[in-house]
């Protein structure tokens, strides 16, 4: 009896694969928690027809990459680039995304107790934030926005080019068609970690700008933190407030639900 042994797609020994055949697509995104046996980083991202493969450290950054043997005859039915496209675009759902920071509250002076009237005055101005808020939601305005500019690196005298994001998540690589056509793998895979590596040095992080619905996020904390202060201050009109009690007494909703 013949025993079943594991087929690695980039075996330099395996006939070639053209573009109508079925391939195995890697699940590089959906199920990686919930199926620890499954794909990890050091198998690497694969192109659909199995003609390029990508690995990377655990942040996105390009260490190594590798054709397949029959490299030439695959790309006859997609153009190298579009196989590298294929791949960017999974590192680009795994490390291409950016949190906008949380709004932090102003710090504020005051030195107010909590009454009845300072209540009524911020609840006022937190219904004027909500009113904002609405309005932005029917505008569908107020977000806020990340600045940057993609960069890119050469390698070959420029005549490989590599694109990065404003993530710095590689975008786009394109070969000059007639140095593609004499180059070997070795020299392929060489030229794009060059170019990789002078995107890279080339790269400066985008700038949060925020929006107005992130400045009236702050705003909402704010005035939640100056109710909070003055609770910790003592009631008006009453004295030797426990600071906890007084903290308790006061609820007011969370600047992430008010914000939603």
């Amino acid at each position: 009896m013949v025993e079943e042994t594991e087929v690695d797609e980039m075996d330099p020994t395996l006939p070639p694969t053209f573009g109508d055949d079925e391939f195995e697509v890697l699940e590089t995104i959906d199920g990686l928690e919930e199926d620890p046996e499954g794909w990890t980083l050091a198998d690497g991202f694969i192109d659909g027809s199995g003609t390029v493969r990508l690995w990377t450290d655990e942040t996105g950054r390009l260490e190594r990459v590798q054709l397949a043997r029959y490299w030439r005859d695959q790309i006859k039915q997609s153009p190298l680039e579009l196989c590298f496209a294929e791949i960017f675009v999974q590192l680009s759902m795994l490390f291409g995304g950016i949190a906008d920071p949380w709004p932090e509250a102003e710090e504020t002076e005051s030195d107010d107790l909590l009454s009845g009237d300072l209540i009524d005055r911020v609840v006022e101005e937190m219904a004027a934030v909500d009113a904002r808020i609405a309005e932005l939601d029917e505008l569908d305005e107020g977000y806020s926005v990340w600045s940057g500019e993609p960069v890119t690196g050469s390698a070959e005298e420029g005549r490989v080019r590599l694109t990065l994001s404003i993530t710095g998540v590689p975008e786009v690589v394109t070969f000059e068609p007639r140095w593609l056509a004499e180059a070997s793998s070795a020299a392929v895979c060489r030229s794009v970690l060059t170019a990789y590596a002078e995107a890279r040095s080339k790269h400066r992080p985008p700038v949060h700008l925020p929006g107005e619905r992130a400045q009236l996020a702050a705003k909402y904390h704010t005035l939640a933190k100056r109710l909070e202060d003055a609770a910790l201050r003592g009631f008006e009109g009453l004295v030797q407030v426990d600071p906890e009690q007084a903290a308790a007494a006061v609820h007011t909703p969370s600047q992430q639900e008010r914000t939603r």
